[in-house]
């Protein structure tokens, strides 16, 4: 399961999708448990993927975003847990710049 917060879907304009039926949802959010109410498909990159991703919109705790799974086996996407943290692709090491250099190129990019 793939899901990205309220605040993030609305800064990333992702086109919210209302669900037939509510799902319910009791690890990884605020509070004790929470409903999805909510999707939306958005456009990513991660590395050298790039795709059409389906997201449900949920009160996550102390994330934007959680890639689930599924996402990781359909793009034979392994994270590795070291000192550093990294992600392996069909087995070769994906660079991603440091978190403060996204932070910066973020505020950067709203500058302009």
């Amino acid at each position: 399961m793939n899901m990205i917060s309220p605040e993030f879907a609305t800064v990333a304009k992702a086109p919210a999708i209302e669900l037939q039926e509510q799902m319910m949802l009791q690890l990884a959010v605020m509070g004790s448990r929470s409903k999805i109410n909510y999707g939306a498909w958005v456009p990513m990159e991660f590395g050298p993927i790039h795709a059409e991703v389906y997201f449900d919109i949920a009160n996550i705790e102390g994330y934007n975003a959680i890639l689930g799974t599924p996402f990781l086996w359909e793009h034979g996407v392994s994270p590795i847990y070291d000192d550093d943290g990294w992600v392996m692709r069909d087995g070769k090491r994906i660079h991603f710049p440091s978190q403060a250099t996204l932070i910066t190129k973020f505020r950067q990019s709203f500058r302009n």
